[in-house]
């Protein structure tokens, strides 16, 4: 897959939820880790907003007028696409594929939620954690002649 190719969102992510290896990483790190909040509820969240800034702003009111509009375009689309569904395979297929798509969409966003909400309520001190590239401690495990020379030098002391 390219990824320079995926879609790209105003908050520059591409749209996908964040994996839990991501996050993960970012908390073994000491990064903070960013609060996952799936589309729809960021479009929730907007659509409130505008509802409510609507009532005193020309140019909200227009914004919500054109997301009633094109809610209720894709709304037609869907109904459209279900009726198709019963008459035609292949728009059955198509349905059948969306709905799949949708789902799993649901699942991934759900899921980093869940993640993302543990790693938080953890209180993850990556200080703590006995990978951490110190000096006794590089994060790797010698092998072979070194690992008879570290453990001859290590009965020694």
């Amino acid at each position: 897959m390219n990824r320079n190719l995926r879609n790209q969102c105003a908050d520059g992510s591409d749209g996908s939820p964040p994996s839990e290896a991501s996050l993960f990483v970012r908390a073994l790190l000491g990064k903070p880790i960013p609060t996952t909040t799936s589309p729809q509820a960021k479009a929730f969240a907007k659509r409130q907003d505008l509802e409510r800034l609507a009532q005193f702003s020309p140019r909200h009111r227009d914004e919500l007028r054109r997301l009633h509009v094109s809610e209720a375009d894709a709304g037609r689309q869907r109904q459209l696409l279900e009726w198709c569904a019963q008459i035609s395979t292949e728009c059955e297929s198509r349905l059948r594929k969306e709905l799949t798509e949708e789902a799993e969409a649901r699942d991934n966003w759900r899921r980093a939620e869940q993640f993302s909400k543990r790693l938080l309520e953890s209180n993850w001190d990556s200080s703590k954690h006995p990978r951490g590239g110190y000096p006794e401690n590089r994060g790797r495990r010698p092998a072979g002649k070194a690992a008879a020379a570290l453990a001859m030098r290590a009965a020694a002391n």
